[in-house]
């Protein structure tokens, strides 16, 4: 049996700003947000809940050639990143394997990393 991820959801303090933030990271255009939320691939969708927020971590995998847009967007927007999640040293995660990871956080205090592996 194969189980694949259709939607997972988030709990945001304001839906509307939190969909920007999203949409600006990931460069989804500002009419993508659709009832099933934002669509991150043809597959999966971010559905943003109004609702009291307990601060989680959440990684994203993109394309290693989607990676540096990722980040420039992260960089333009002036969100504070690092290496880690527990440090905000503007600088990109390279692993030994050559994969590559950036740490920051959404408006609502979620722990985000935008994972890509090596090229």
């Amino acid at each position: 049996m194969k189980v694949l991820l259709d939607h997972m959801s988030i709990p945001v303090r304001d839906k509307e700003s939190s969909s920007k933030f999203y949409s600006d990271v990931f460069g989804i255009p500002a009419d993508a947000p659709r009832m099933r939320g934002l669509p991150l691939s043809d597959a999966v969708s971010l559905l943003l809940e109004e609702r009291e927020v307990a601060p989680n971590h959440y990684a994203y995998r993109v394309a290693p050639g989607d990676f540096d847009a990722v980040a420039e967007r992260i960089r333009a927007q002036g969100i504070a990143f690092g290496s880690s999640a527990e440090h905000e040293d503007g600088q990109i995660r390279t692993r030994p394997d050559r994969s590559r990871s950036i740490y920051f956080h959404d408006p609502d205090g979620h722990s985000l990393e935008i994972i890509a592996e090596g090229a």
